[in-house]
């Protein structure tokens, strides 16, 4: 058996490598495990591919040096010019590991995964290089040289982290080099931020009732999947409204087109990029995701802390998280129908609405939380500097 150290301070160096630090699930969990890390008296520093977003005040606040690899996905990526920055990305990311002696290097998505493997080969202080699988891997199918580019990297990794069963299950479907270095670390949520009222909440039953759901506006979030349920919901019951939380990812538009439509836009409403806390699910009687794909959503977890009532669809990592009719109401993806059928049965059934959010808390603070998901992350970190000094 591997012995396991407790590594120095000197070892104690880590780089988070994230792709931004605007409010996506990924780059929330990284700013929460830096945070965490940090605490625990290791010393921190998050590169981001490209500089920009809100988490960065909150790092900054804890003392986390940031750093920017200027990489512009958003260059035309048959360009010459794509390749050129990508390849002075490497060689930035590469200096930047020199110069901090980080001993732990971690990255998050796709292509973080392949800027991270090269970078780092053959530098003598890192012990360890980690990837991370956040999602199924839905987005490489009919993009083969992606894979390809995986599988190559995969040789230069040390270990891979992926935040549910079902992501791992897909990755070891989908890769190769695999065998032996991948592991399930789930996402955690924050039990001081995101927790139920305090006290016992009164039930409205002839006030208004409020349908929410968090997510970016991209199309694996289907909320027109969320508009089209909350049509049969709304033509039901005078007394609901719908909140569509979450950035602007080039839907917007046409979301709103499909309210306008429905004869909804005076009960939808789209509040925009949200740092999402308490407050904001304690609005909901009911929370909804509709994805079609999800690694393991955080806006469900924090629901599930907040004590929300729960309508998510049965996709990806949410298995992880829920049992049907205990902690939320699961149901197909893409099923109109079945969708707006639960969040009737919820409106309906108010004591069913309050089980399911009691359970849900329990079982989120109990398995899913932020100081857990670091623990976990830290014994895995010690077992592979041990490793890498040949403990």
């Amino acid at each position: 058996m591997l012995r396991c150290m407790k590594p120095s301070r000197s070892m104690r160096r880590i780089a988070l490598v994230v792709p931004n630090l605007e409010l996506g699930g990924a780059e929330r969990q990284a700013v929460e495990l830096a945070i965490q890390l940090r605490r625990a008296q290791w010393h921190v520093v998050v590169i981001a591919a490209e500089l920009h977003g809100p988490l960065g005040a909150r790092l900054q606040r804890e003392g986390i040096d940031l750093y920017d690899l200027r990489t512009e996905f958003w260059r035309g990526r048959n360009t010459a010019g794509f390749w050129l920055n990508l390849i002075q990305s490497i060689l930035l990311l590469r200096r930047i590991l020199r110069r901090e002696r980080v001993v732990v290097a971690k990255s998050f998505l796709f292509w973080q995964n392949v800027l991270l493997p090269i970078a780092a080969f053959r530098l003598s202080s890192v012990k360890a290089v980690i990837t991370g699988r956040r999602s199924m891997g839905d987005y490489k199918d009919g993009r083969s040289h992606y894979q390809l580019v995986e599988n190559l990297c995969n040789l230069l990794t040390t270990h891979v982290v992926c935040n549910s069963e079902e992501v791992k299950g897909d990755a070891l479907r989908r890769e190769r080099f695999l065998r032996g270095k991948i592991s399930v670390i789930p996402n955690g949520v924050d039990g001081e931020a995101f927790h139920a009222e305090r006290g016992d909440a009164q039930i409205d039953v002839f006030g208004t009732l409020t349908i929410g759901t968090v997510g970016n506006l991209k199309k694996e979030k289907r909320h027109d999947v969320f508009v089209r349920a909350f049509s049969q919901v709304a033509g039901r019951f005078g007394n609901v409204q719908a909140v569509i939380a979450g950035r602007d990812m080039g839907l917007r538009a046409e979301l709103t087109e499909l309210v306008a439509d429905l004869s909804l836009s005076d009960r939808v409403e789209f509040m925009g990029a949200v740092c999402a806390d308490a407050a904001l699910y304690h609005s909901f009687d009911i929370f909804v995701l509709t994805s079609d794909e999800e690694g393991m959503p955080n806006a469900l977890l924090e629901a599930m802390a907040c004590g929300c009532a729960i309508v998510t669809t049965n996709v990806g990592g949410v298995r992880s998280l829920v049992e049907d009719g205990k902690h939320a109401l699961v149901v197909p993806a893409g099923d109109v129908n079945a969708i707006a059928a639960a969040i009737i049965r919820l409106l309906e059934d108010p004591l069913l609405r309050a089980s399911l959010g009691r359970n849900g808390t329990l079982r989120a603070h109990a398995h899913f939380t932020t100081r857990a998901m670091a623990r976990n992350h830290i014994r895995l970190y010690k077992s592979l500097v041990a490793r890498g000094r040949g403990a």
